[in-house]
C-alpha cells in the first residue's frame, strides 16, 4: 500500500512540472536513415525514449529529468531546463560569489567542507543537473559568477544515475571552451563534498533577496540583462542556432571576454567547411543539412539583382553547424572538405560563402549546373551518356559502407 501512495505522490507531483515534448521531424534519425546519434536514448534514465525507424518518446514513463534537452544536436527535445531560474537566482546574488549547484534530488546539499569559502551560495536547482547543458555553466559566467562547483557526490545513489552520466561531458565542454577562449574562471566537479558543516541553502524557485540584495539587484543591470537574454527562448530567437543549447551557447561566448578568438575549436562538435573548384552547383549538401547550416542561393536570391540570375552561391554558416558531416558524405563530386574552425569564426554573426559562379542550363534535362570547364550537359546527364546502364554512388556514402557500391551492367565497378 505504501508503494501505491508513492507512486501516485510522484504521478501528482508531476502535474505541475512541464513535460518534455518531441519533435520528431527534428530529430537526426527523421532526416537520414543512417544517422548514428543516440544521445537522447543513452541518458534518458527511465528507457522512456527509443529509435525505431525513428525517434520515440513516451510520455508516460518519462519522468522529466530534462538530460535529453541538452544533447539533442537539433533540438528535437523542448521543456523547461531550470535555466532562466538560475540565471534569475544568480543575479540576486553578490558578484563573484562562489556556487555550488545541487539538484532536487540531493539529500543534504547543505553539507560541505569547513574549510570552504564561508560566502559560498548552494543553490538548488528544482531538476536534475543533466538538464544543464555547457550554455548553462558560460550563462553563469555572463551573470557574473566565476567560481562555480556542480555537485556530483549524490549521484551513484540516485535513481536517474543514468542521466548523471551527462554533467561531466557538459561540464567537461564548458571548460573547453572557457580555457580556449581565456576566459578566467573555475568550473569544477564536486565528486566528495566532506559533511564538517552546514550551510544555507537557496532554491531557484524562491531566490534570497533581502533590502540590500534588492539594491544590488538594481544597480548590477548587466547581469540582469544577460540572465533574461540567454534564459529566455524569445530573446534568443535572433541567435543562429539549431537548438536552444546551441543558440544560448553561442550568445554566452559573445557576452563573455572572450582573450583568444583564434582558438581552434577541433575535438569539440564543431566544424567548418571548404569547398573544392569541383563543386557542380547541385546544392544536395544544403538540402539534406539538418540545421540549415549549409545553404544555396541562385539567381537574384543572391542580392536580389536580375543580372544574377546565372549565378550561385553556396552559404555556411558555422554556428548552426552540429559536425554530423552528412553534407560530404552525400557530395557527389567530392568538392567539400572538413577544414578547421576557430572560436572566432563560429561567434561571427555572418555566412562564408564556400562556392559561387556562374550556372550553365544543361542541354538534355534543363537542370542548372555549374560548369567546370566548357560542359553542356549537367554531370548526372554526361554520366549517363558515357555509362547507359551504369550508376554512382557519392564518395562519402561508399566509404560509408551502408550503400551498395556503384554498379554497372548488374556488377560492381
Amino acid at each position: 500500500m505504501e508503494a501505491v501512495l508513492l507512486t501516485l505522490a510522484e504521478r501528482m507531483a508531476r502535474l505541475d512540472e512541464t513535460p518534455i515534448r518531441l519533435e520528431a521531424a527534428r530529430c537526426l534519425h527523421s532526416q537520414n536513415k543512417d544517422a548514428v546519434c543516440s544521445a537522447c536514448v543513452d541518458v534518458c534514465p527511465a528507457d522512456a525514449i527509443a529509435l525505431a525507424g525513428g525517434v520515440t518518446l513516451d510520455g508516460e514513463t518519462c519522468v522529466v529529468c530534462g538530460a535529453c534537452l541538452p544533447v539533442c544536436p537539433t533540438g528535437a527535445f523542448e521543456g523547461d531546463d531550470g535555466v532562466a531560474d538560475l540565471l534569475q537566482c544568480a543575479v540576486n546574488l553578490e558578484p563573484g560569489t562562489p556556487l555550488e549547484l545541487a539538484c532536487a534530488h540531493h539529500p543534504a546539499p547543505e553539507q560541505g567542507a569547513a574549510d570552504a569559502p564561508a560566502h559560498v551560495a548552494v543553490v538548488r536547482v528544482e531538476i536534475c543537473l543533466a538538464a544543464l547543458g555547457p550554455s548553462a555553466y558560460l550563462a553563469l559566467g555572463c551573470a557574473g559568477m566565476t567560481q562555480i562547483g556542480v555537485r556530483l557526490d549524490a549521484c551513484a545513489g540516485c535513481a536517474l544515475g543514468r542521466a548523471a552520466s551527462a554533467i561531466p561531458a557538459a561540464v567537461g565542454m564548458a571548460q573547453e571552451l572557457l580555457a580556449r577562449g581565456g576566459v578566467e574562471g573555475s568550473l569544477t566537479l564536486l565528486a566528495e563534498v566532506p559533511a564538517e558543516r552546514t550551510r544555507p541553502v537557496y532554491s531557484t524557485q524562491n531566490p534570497p533577496l533581502s533590502r540590500r540584495g534588492l539594491f544590488r539587484v538594481l544597480a548590477n543591470q548587466g547581469a540582469r540583462q544577460a540572465a533574461r537574454l540567454l534564459g529566455s527562448d524569445a530573446a534568443l530567437a535572433g541567435v543562429r542556432g539549431p537548438s536552444r543549447e546551441r543558440r544560448r551557447l553561442i550568445a554566452a561566448l559573445r557576452r563573455l571576454p572572450i582573450a583568444d578568438a583564434d582558438a581552434s575549436l577541433d575535438g569539440l562538435p564543431f566544424a567548418a567547411y571548404a569547398a573544392a573548384a569541383s563543386c557542380t552547383a547541385c546544392g544536395v549538401c544544403a538540402r539534406v543539412c539538418p540545421t540549415a547550416a549549409l545553404t544555396f542561393y541562385s539567381g537574384d536570391e543572391i542580392d536580389g539583382e536580375p543580372e544574377s540570375a546565372d549565378t550561385y552561391q553556396l552559404r555556411f554558416a558555422p554556428a548552426a553547424c552540429i559536425d554530423c558531416d552528412l553534407c560530404r558524405r552525400v557530395c557527389a563530386p567530392d568538392a567539400l572538405e572538413r577544414t578547421a574552425l576557430t572560436l572566432g569564426a563560429l561567434l561571427d554573426e555572418g555566412e562564408l560563402v564556400l562556392a559561387e559562379g556562374e550556372l550553365r542550363t544543361c542541354a538534355k534535362c534543363k537542370a542548372r549546373f555549374a560548369p567546370v570547364q566548357d560542359e553542356t550537359l549537367c554531370p548526372p546527364c554526361a554520366y549517363r551518356r558515357k555509362h547507359p546502364f551504369g550508376s554512382v554512388m557519392p564518395p562519402g556514402l561508399e566509404r560509408a559502407g551502408s550503400f551498395n557500391p556503384p554498379r554497372e551492367n548488374g556488377k560492381p565497378v
